[in-house]
């Protein structure tokens, strides 16, 4: 399957690194998909890997929105030393979006402690995207199993995100990423 092939991978495409991009989307309906690619996922990263392809196609034949576009992530654990915490694909369409997704590192790290850089992504989004055509806020979604860290750290912005953003409780970006997208 396409997610055993994205298991075999030992290394990150730089393509998905954030640090230094910005995230353009013009497209009327954004929406992130952001997976939990850690090894306390189990099964679950491969099965949700292989069904992301078929969301785009029922967004469209099933009319849910019109002109989405649609940006994969994967999150991992940044303090426990995981290589790739946090990958990002561009906003794209149809076979654009297979191309980014086919890229995605599944990891299979974190530490067992309970925890995930859900707030680091989260953060990445908030700082790197820019939106020029909505119809309303963009959607945001996580599949994960575990909680996120109480706070984003100045070392993990300046190594995965860079920009000017300094490290803030986790708390404080949900509610900034609620007041910018659903989520």
């Amino acid at each position: 399957s396409a997610a055993d092939y994205a298991l075999g991978r030992r290394s990150l495409d730089h393509s998905l690194v954030p640090k230094g991009r910005t995230l353009v989307c013009s497209n009327q309906n954004p929406i992130v998909l952001a997976m939990d690619v850690t090894g306390s996922m189990g099964e679950w990263s491969k099965i949700i890997y292989d069904k992301m392809p078929m969301l785009y196609g029922q967004i469209i034949m099933q009319g849910y929105l019109p002109d989405p576009a649609i940006s994969f992530a994967a999150v991992g654990d940044a303090p426990m030393g995981d290589s790739a915490p946090i990958q990002i694909c561009d906003f794209a369409q149809g076979d654009t979006l297979d191309n980014w997704l086919t890229k995605l590192y599944l990891e299979g790290g974190g530490k067992g402690n309970g925890q995930e850089s859900y707030t680091l992504i989260a953060l990445a989004y908030l700082e790197l995207s820019s939106f020029t055509n909505l119809d309303g806020k963009p959607f945001f979604f996580f599949t994960g199993d575990e909680d996120f860290f109480d706070r984003v750290e100045d070392w993990e912005i300046e190594r995965f995100i860079g920009g000017t953003a300094k490290g803030e409780p986790s708390m404080d970006i949900l509610r900034r990423l609620r007041e910018m997208f659903h989520v």
